[in-house]
């Protein structure tokens, strides 16, 4: 994980490329908190 930026209807989270794929599948098919998110990257 690197950096963070929350914003007020959206999160940006910073992780190593090799990785970016398989946390953004995680993310989006898991629940933080007990609610369901969605996540996406932002470059291929």
């Amino acid at each position: 994980m690197g950096k963070i930026d929350v914003n007020e209807f959206s999160t940006y989270v910073a992780v190593q490329h090799g990785i970016a794929k398989e946390a953004a599948q995680r993310l989006d098919s898991g629940r933080i908190k007990g609610k369901s998110v969605k996540a996406r990257l932002l470059r291929d």
